[in-house]
């Protein structure tokens, strides 16, 4: 290995194949961003909906139904995954970019 591929890739410079370690810590990156913004989302969200709930107490004095109402389906929780999947994308990214920037200085 010539020093300017040793200084290139900085701490991956023992590896037999530095683009598979590159590939895996980019999903890694991308893997752990995702869970954290769509566990984050999940948390807010579920305030937001507990802080706005106002009963329905009309419901007290009639009497309660066997039938459950479903309701429609909707296509926001897909909407909002992709949306929080890109940024999640973009974020491992420019992780990753700041990481090179700092090994090269080194």
């Amino acid at each position: 290995m010539q020093v300017s591929e040793t200084r290139k890739y900085g701490i991956l410079k023992l590896q037999k194949n530095p683009k598979k370690v590159m590939i895996l810590k980019k999903n890694f990156v991308f893997i752990i961003s995702f869970i954290l913004l769509y566990t984050v989302f999940q948390i807010l969200s579920g305030v937001i909906l507990t802080a706005f709930y106002t009963p329905d107490l009309s419901a007290i004095e009639t009497t309660i139904s066997q039938e459950v109402a479903f309701g429609k389906a909707s296509s926001m929780p897909l909407i909002v995954t992709m949306l929080i999947a890109t940024y999640a994308y973009f974020l491992s990214q420019k992780y990753l970019k700041l990481e090179k920037v700092k090994l090269l200085e080194e």
